[in-house]
């Protein structure tokens, strides 16, 4: 999942100009930098991923290099892994709340707008998932088929809605196993 996260998602992010996380893995700050973006702040629980969004705001380039690799520690138990993730969630979210405003406001391309937003709320889709599958349920329950057309419709569609997540896990397989990259703002 961190591979696909750095070797698909940080490297586009970076290469097309758009604003991408500075994650606590590795990297590399200039102090005037972190100065002229406010300095480290602790209204979020993501401060890394904050600090680098405002430093972007501020017309600092930063630079992702997936050709560094950077050892980095993962959570050894499903407990820790949990508490990772929901601190991930939590902090885009209260970067969202915090930062979209002022990114969707400032004199920035619509694609770089835009992929902040589908990146700071994509905690979001959870929710909006969850709301389909109660829309759905009325649906599923009085609403009655005949298998060939589940077998020819759901099947394929299932598949191929299926095949860009598989895709994006076995992308990063091509290469050893990063963990970690370097960022530099």
């Amino acid at each position: 999942m961190l591979d696909g996260h750095f070797v698909a998602e940080q490297t586009s992010r970076s290469r097309t100009g758009c604003f991408f996380n500075f994650n606590g893995t590795a990297g590399i700050w200039r102090i005037a930098t972190i100065f002229d973006a406010g300095g480290w702040r602790h209204s979020t629980v993501t401060e890394d991923l904050d600090l680098s969004y405002r430093a972007q705001m501020r017309d600092w380039r930063c630079v992702y290099l997936p050709e560094i690799q950077v050892p980095a520690e993962l959570p050894m138990e499903m407990n820790s892994f949990k508490s990772q993730q929901f601190r991930w969630a939590k902090g885009s979210s209260q970067v969202a709340r915090q930062l979209l405003p002022s990114i969707l406001q400032a004199d920035l391309p619509a694609y770089i707008k835009w992929e902040a937003f589908f990146h700071l709320t994509n905690n979001f889709n959870y929710l909006l998932m969850l709301l389909l599958l109660v829309l759905s349920l009325p649906y599923q329950l009085y609403v009655t088929y005949d298998w060939r057309y589940a077998l020819f419709f759901y099947g394929p569609l299932s598949l191929s809605t299926s095949f860009s997540l598989i895709s994006f896990y076995l992308m990063p397989s091509d290469s050893p196993l990063r963990i970690g990259s370097l960022g530099i703002c």
